[in-house]
């Protein structure tokens, strides 16, 4: 209409100016301030939402599998170092839209993104965008880091979670496989158990096999 017309005119050859006063925060700082408002998943919580996942994970195949995971000798791998910073977890948060349970360090993450890049405010462990006000504490990763805090190294990390609720801090970092009838995956490595042995018993067969041709 014209009116619209006349404002169009108006605003030609025009622009305008945004301020915004910012504060800056000091990472420690807001790490605090997150803590007393973030939600924090409870033990009780975490681990039903732990077993739900393992439930997810496995594929059985047989009756032996199936008995395995309801007797709770089936697990999840978990590691109490920090993907980002490689070193032990002080506060275990991850994205609540996350669909993973790993966990990352909440100050770590801070520091992290205190200068400005196109890769700020992703998820430690799967890259998803997150806003610090989206970050959950999970009381399953601080009862673990209770536990074995002053054991976590470079050499040992790996945290194994049964299905009964029960966890217990591994001996060494190598990837531990299920039988070969039951596809569990690692929540760290993500690798199937069934494929993997296929793939062992593969190179074995390669290289004790000899290939024999038969001339007559």
């Amino acid at each position: 209409n014209s009116a619209d017309k006349e404002e169009e005119k108006l605003l030609q050859g025009s622009f305008a100016v945004h301020l915004a006063v910012c504060e800056y925060i000091e990472p420690s700082d807001l790490s605090d301030q997150l803590i007393r408002k973030m939600q924090k998943i409870s033990l009780e919580s975490s681990q039903k939402m732990a077993r739900q996942y393992l439930k997810n994970s496995v594929v059985s195949i047989d009756i032996d599998c199936e008995s395995s995971i309801a007797s709770g000798s089936s697990s999840l791998t978990f590691s109490l170092i920090c993907p980002i910073s490689k070193t032990a977890i002080n506060t275990p948060v991850r994205g609540q839209h996350c669909k993973h349970m790993q966990c990352f360090d909440l100050e770590t993450w801070l520091h992290s993104n205190k200068h400005v890049s196109g890769g700020r405010w992703r998820c430690g462990v799967c890259e998803s965008f997150i806003a610090a006000g989206d970050l959950v504490r999970c009381g399953l990763f601080d009862a673990m880091l209770h536990d074995h805090r002053d054991k976590v190294s470079g050499v040992r990390d790996k945290v194994s979670f049964k299905s009964d609720g029960s966890w217990f801090m591994k001996e060494e970092n190598k990837l531990r496989y299920t039988s070969r009838n039951c596809g569990v995956k690692d929540e760290v490595n993500g690798i199937s158990a069934e494929n993997q042995e296929t793939n062992d018993a593969s190179q074995r067969r390669s290289v004790s096999e000899p290939e024999v041709i038969e001339l007559f």
